[in-house]
């Protein structure tokens, strides 16, 4: 089995996320398992992290706060160069989509497939409008479900009605 040993780069991401890096390690034939890495303040997560590669389920996991801002998760993919998009729940913010290979998995790690041409980060289009639609929707839910803890969970006592007595006559 082979070893990719370091971190071999970092890259700056912008809006609410610092730098992101992967690593990767050879768990198989054709399997990898690639360790993510976000600098995303607490306030703004949680953090998911979105892979995308043609002719595959979009992969979705949850990012784990390392306490210092870092957030990482671990997940066991085929080996190619999947795409990945940070999203910043509380933030309501998605990252650039950016490839395992920009964010430092080697190259050699990641299979050559020809149906799946690796393609430079610069060729890729914008942000897809799913993400965007996840991500309003987490964002309504978090506010929605804010509103029902600030209201909804309050007693609401009303004073009892006054006692009525007769006036003696």
């Amino acid at each position: 089995m082979r070893t990719l040993v370091a971190l071999l780069l970092a890259v700056e991401v912008g809006g609410a996320f610092g730098t992101a890096a992967a690593s990767g390690t050879e768990t198989g034939p054709g399997v990898i398992e690639v360790e993510l890495r976000v600098d995303v303040a607490p306030a703004d997560g949680p953090v998911l992290a979105h892979l995308t590669l043609p002719g595959e389920e979009t992969q979705t996991r949850p990012l784990v706060d390392q306490g210092d801002g870092t957030w990482e998760t671990t997940v066991e993919v085929r080996a190619a160069d999947w795409r990945v998009v940070f999203e910043a729940v509380a933030a309501g913010e998605l990252s650039q989509e950016l490839s395992l290979s920009n964010l430092g998995v080697e190259r050699d790690l990641l299979a050559e497939d020809p149906a799946i041409a690796t393609v430079p980060d610069t060729e890729i289009e914008s942000t897809p409008w799913s993400y965007l639609l996840v991500a309003v929707l987490a964002a309504a839910g978090a506010v929605g479900l804010l509103v029902y803890a600030v209201f909804g969970l309050r007693a609401r006592r009303r004073p009892s009605p006054p006692s009525r007595r007769s006036a003696p006559s």
